[in-house]
């Protein structure tokens, strides 16, 4: 994937407050982060990605600001794939 636009960083990437009440509901950062990514990634691509973190670090780095995470690194965790597919699980359930 290839670094998105500021204009696409704003219109697709941007997390309303919607988005960050769902996030809000997981405990730790690497989780709150990636479900994020995967909400964004959908919204952006339509569809998931097989691994969510397969993103340019421009993309992970705006979302952590706007989730006021100090370190996007924390992403390195979410690995698990059980987790990418409850997440994924979750998005579709709230976005229908």
């Amino acid at each position: 994937m290839e670094d998105p636009s500021a204009d696409q960083l704003d219109r697709y990437f941007f997390l309303d407050d919607a988005d960050v009440a769902l996030i809000g509901r997981k405990r730790t950062d690497r989780n709150r982060l990636g479900l994020a990514l995967q909400l964004v990634t959908v919204r952006f691509l339509g569809t998931f990605l097989t691994d969510p973190l397969e993103v340019p670090e421009v993309v992970v780095g705006h979302l952590a600001a706007q989730l006021q995470i100090d370190d996007p690194g924390c992403l390195k965790g979410y690995d698990d794939a059980r987790t990418h597919w409850e997440h994924a699980a979750e998005i579709k359930e709230a976005l229908g």
